[in-house]
């Protein structure tokens, strides 16, 4: 080692790049961006094979025995396609610092990371390429559905109909009757004349006797001749 570099304390810089199985769950995709869900990776160790099947195919097999990953466990990826990869990541990281690579490794701030983002277009960039190979599959949606038990719904529905109809029986019945429309308030004795009634029929000893006499009572309430209020007895 020559020129900058020290031959007794050498700056040196080792990355180990391998092949994984990826695995995508929750794969979604809202207005045309794709979001990957949750991804977990799998180490891949490679299968001997004869010299005439390394020309075509490089394949793996799942190194980890335990894990997790249901379905097939055998990748191949094309061996050209191998091939150049690995010529491809030894000239990015054997380059110099007048190369373009080699300039922005000497410059990352965080060779980790800047390892992780080459790896991770690396792989959208082979998944696209004119050596992938398209799969079909199908993908799978939840639909939420509520269910109606129209037996117990009825009593609240029957309930509600009823006091509806109860409203508008009401409002035909005092229509014809000629009632002035009044809301229930007990602000509204105040300012009426009770007439038709001896104060002698107003005397009572209990509530109970003031509610039973109450419903033995029809009264009409209308204007007075000066513009007030009254409450006439309807048989008077």
């Amino acid at each position: 080692m020559t020129g900058q570099y020290s031959t007794e304390a050498p700056d040196i810089t080792e990355c180990n790049m391998r092949w994984v199985g990826r695995h995508v769950r929750n794969m979604t995709v809202v207005n045309g961006t794709f979001n990957p869900g949750i991804i977990q990776d799998h180490e891949l160790s490679g299968i001997s094979k004869s010299y005439e099947e390394e020309i075509q195919w490089a394949s793996f097999n799942l190194s980890d025995e335990t894990t997790t990953l249901t379905g097939n466990t055998t990748f191949s990826i094309n061996a050209g396609d191998n091939g150049g990869i690995r010529a491809f990541l030894s000239d990015i990281f054997s380059s110099s610092l007048h190369d373009t690579y080699g300039l922005a490794l000497y410059k990352s701030t965080n060779l980790t990371q800047t390892v992780e983002a080459i790896s991770t277009s690396m792989t959208y960039a082979f998944n696209t390429g004119i050596s992938s190979i398209k799969l079909s599959g199908r993908t799978i949606t939840t639909e939420q559905y509520i269910k109606v038990h129209w037996a117990w719904i009825s009593v609240p529905v029957v309930e509600v109909i009823m006091g509806i109809a109860f409203f508008v029986a009401t409002l035909v019945h005092t229509w014809r009757r000629g009632v002035v429309a009044w809301k229930s308030s007990a602000i509204v004795p105040l300012f009426t004349h009770i007439e038709g009634w001896h104060p002698e029929e107003s005397r009572m000893g209990s509530a109970r006797e003031v509610e039973k006499r109450a419903r033995e009572m029809r009264g009409l309430l209308e204007k007075d001749e000066d513009g007030g209020q009254r409450f006439r007895r309807m048989d008077a």
